[in-house]
């Protein structure tokens, strides 16, 4: 399985390991599959550092390429935190259900969920603005206050809250540059 690891990846190797001076390369052949979210998507352990490896497969360049990377507890407490992937993980540690149950309840008393629904409509203009917005910011994420600017011109555009924002319009925003990034090839390999 060829795997090439993106930009975002080695600086996120960089800022949260900073220790570990084993290669990204190195720590990949020595990780096994523990978890998955779709098909073409799958997470990649490494027991020796508890580091895992959202990877997903490129089309384009015919191989996955690594998306991100998390520590253990971290990936733990996300896929705890979002509903769609508790279904969806593929658990291969007998532990690891008690850990995820664990996470599940701390997320539950610190973010309850709730059930909003917003017009359709809404949901197209956000996306529409998403597109408008990654183009403005050049196909680059926007620093911190950058962002705190967008939501509020993006929530004055639209009325919705802050978590609806995240929902549609960021995660459109991350899409889109991931697509242009993976089109024009801008990933190692």
């Amino acid at each position: 399985m060829k795997i090439s690891v993106s930009d975002h990846a080695r600086q996120r190797y960089q800022e949260r390991f900073p220790n570990i001076t084993t290669k990204i390369e190195e720590l990949l052949k020595d990780t096994i599959i523990f978890g998955g979210q779709r098909k073409s998507e799958c997470l990649l352990l490494n027991h020796t550092h508890n580091i895992v490896f959202p990877i997903c497969y490129d089309d384009i360049n015919e191989c996955y390429v690594v998306k991100t990377v998390l520590a253990y507890d971290q990936c733990m407490a996300n896929l705890s935190m979002l509903k769609e992937n508790r279904r969806m993980m593929v658990q291969t540690d007998p532990s690891l259900h008690a850990r995820v149950k664990s996470f599940q309840q701390a997320a539950a008393a610190i973010n309850p969920v709730e059930t909003i629904t917003i017009p359709y409509d809404y949901v197209i203009k956000l996306r529409a603005l998403a597109c408008e917005y990654v183009k403005r910011c050049e196909y680059i994420y926007p620093q911190r206050e950058d962002i705190k600017r967008i939501n509020k011109e993006v929530k004055e555009a639209v009325p919705v809250s802050v978590k609806q924002i995240n929902k549609y319009f960021w995660k459109e925003f991350g899409e889109v540059i991931y697509e242009h990034n993976r089109k024009i090839g801008r990933f190692d390999v």
